[in-house]
């Protein structure tokens, strides 16, 4: 048995329960464990290590997109976490590349406001908790735009935490940020209006809100918040 296989499996022997599911390593426990700080009760899955917007996501990816049935796909995927790096990989006949602005952290250095990617180069675009960070999210919203194929799709999260999107480019006290935005190096706090400056770079958008596409006993038994939206976003053919 592999390393890695063996380890997930003694995990979710050790904490093994009814209470809570992580769908990406389809564990079964008793809790998940806090992380962050101020610390984040029940987050993280103690067996491969991701948090509440990666299991909606996950959730969404299996069950509205084609991500794992359609064959030869060529992704791209910003900040990728490894257990999903890991899955997306072994995809029949993938082109699967990761970027990050920290080379050491993806396989490609890649400044999302200014990839340099041809046009029309990737099937699907993965995009998870990046552009609250970016300066100019629009212009690396347009980007994800400019370098999907035609059909193509893109899902994008970010933390929604009202209906409106708040931001100030003359907020650049660190304190003040976490204040407004609720993290030091957050440049705004998204609300659901996040679909508005999707669409305007030439997007469609269905936005999957976790009690709507979960229920709340699902989302109590994956630790799902309301924050958790997946922004499925379509290339028009």
């Amino acid at each position: 048995m592999l390393p890695v296989e063996f380890d997930r499996r003694l995990k979710q022997t050790l904490y093994y329960g009814r209470n809570r599911y992580c769908p990406i390593c389809e564990s079964r426990l008793t809790a998940f464990l806090a992380c962050s700080e101020p610390p984040r009760p029940d987050a993280r899955c103690p067996v491969c290590g991701l948090v509440e917007r990666h299991r909606m996501l996950w959730f969404v990816l299996r069950t509205h997109t084609d991500l794992f049935r359609r064959r030869g796909l060529s992704i791209l995927h910003f900040a990728p976490e490894l257990p999903f790096a890991r899955a997306f990989a072994r995809l029949p006949g993938v082109r699967y590349v990761t970027a990050d602005i920290d080379p050491e952290k993806a396989m490609e250095r890649v400044d999302i406001q200014e990839m340099g990617y041809a046009d029309a180069t990737f099937d699907v675009v993965l995009c998870c908790h990046v552009l609250e960070h970016i300066p100019n999210d629009r212009k690396g919203i347009g980007e994800i735009a400019r370098v999907l194929k035609p059909g193509g799709w893109a899902a994008l999260m970010v933390p929604v935490l009202s209906e409106r999107t708040q931001e100030d480019p003359g907020v650049t006290d660190p304190e003040e940020r976490e204040r407004l935005y609720g993290q030091h190096d957050h440049l705004r706090s998204y609300g659901m209006d996040f679909a508005e400056r999707v669409e305007s770079c030439g997007l469609s958008v269905r936005a999957f809100r976790p009690g709507d596409v979960l229920g709340e006993d699902r989302m109590a038994l994956m630790s799902v918040a309301d924050k958790d939206v997946v922004f499925l976003c379509t290339k028009p053919r």
